[in-house]
């Protein structure tokens, strides 16, 4: 009678845990989803499994997110012009006593653009190019200006080789930036509300001394300049729907107080004033970007910026 209980016990958390996703992840599309702009193709979908043993084997989540991503665009290429939007991450577990496995599915809906934007490279293994056309400009004055000249984005990704963790990575003209937020643990990093899982999804927070050392190498802790450099290029909110180089708002944490999870995004500088520092604050409510100066005893994000 035991054992029957015993591998109905099994069979049921089987199910559960197979039936339900534990995490589900946005990783949503920067376009604005309006038939003005695009026109929808098809869905694509692809996945990546890990099976482990008593704990041991398989690959990290963010490798396995890597490899579904990968899966999707192998068995999808895109053509000139299209791009994929509405990305989602599931991530789904199976446990059978010393048997765990995980399955992680990437999907997207692949659309197409209009001539605002155009896909010159299609996909490669590590970057895929689009050029955003700025056809006009406001000023001060709220004149427009004709400004035909594109702006040249290059989406790709890096492998931190001190913890072999995968960030998504844009160039925006001149300027190569982590699309994600730095994740690298050291002693004094922060998760929000000390939850692993917001680190993996929002990187760490570190307050501005434990900051100016933790980019990886061949990377640096942005200037402020840097920063100013690249607000100047994505002005533009058309810009800023095609980029969403902001997509992870990572919150802060003052004292032992978390707040503004996925609302506001706060990035130091290496630029110290005085008693504070400078650091790009994002707002997802408004999509405003700001340059302004902190104390730095708050722990804030980090984007790397790489040494060109």
């Amino acid at each position: 009678m035991k054992k029957k209980y015993l591998i109905l016990y099994v069979v049921i958390a089987s199910y559960l845990l197979t039936s339900c996703a534990f995490y589900t992840g946005g990783l949503n599309g920067s376009a604005a989803i309006s038939s003005n702009n695009f026109k929808y193709l098809r869905p694509a979908k692809g996945t990546a499994k890990a099976i482990y043993l008593l704990g041991l084997g398989g690959l990290g989540r963010q490798a396995l997110v890597a490899e579904a991503k990968k899966d999707l665009l192998d068995n999808n290429k895109l053509e000139n012009g299209q791009v994929l939007a509405n990305i989602c991450v599931d991530f789904k577990y199976t446990i059978i006593l010393i048997y765990f496995e995980v399955t992680v599915t990437v999907s997207a809906d692949i659309i197409e653009y209009n001539s605002n934007i155009t896909n010159t490279t299609g996909y490669s293994e590590n970057q895929n190019q689009i050029i955003i056309e700025n056809k006009t400009l406001e000023n001060k004055n709220n004149e427009v200006k004709k400004n035909n000249k594109p702006i040249t984005v290059i989406t790709g990704n890096f492998t931190d080789e001190r913890d072999n963790k995968i960030y998504k990575t844009i160039k925006i003209e001149n300027q190569t930036w982590m699309a994600e937020n730095l994740n690298y643990e050291i002693n004094n990093s922060y998760c929000f509300n000390k939850d692993i899982h917001n680190c993996e999804i929002y990187g760490r927070l570190y307050k501005w001394d434990d900051a100016q050392n933790i980019c990886p190498q061949g990377w640096q802790l942005p200037s402020k300049k840097d920063f100013e450099i690249l607000l100047e290029t994505i002005k533009k909110k058309e810009f800023m729907r095609y980029t969403d180089i902001f997509e992870y708002y990572g919150g802060i944490k003052v004292d032992n107080n978390f707040s503004e999870l996925d609302n506001i995004g706060l990035y130091w500088s290496s630029t110290s004033s005085g008693s504070n520092a400078w650091s790009l604050l994002t707002n997802k409510t408004n999509n405003e970007n700001t340059i302004i100066d902190y104390y730095k005893n708050i722990a804030f994000s980090v984007r790397c910026l790489k040494n060109e």
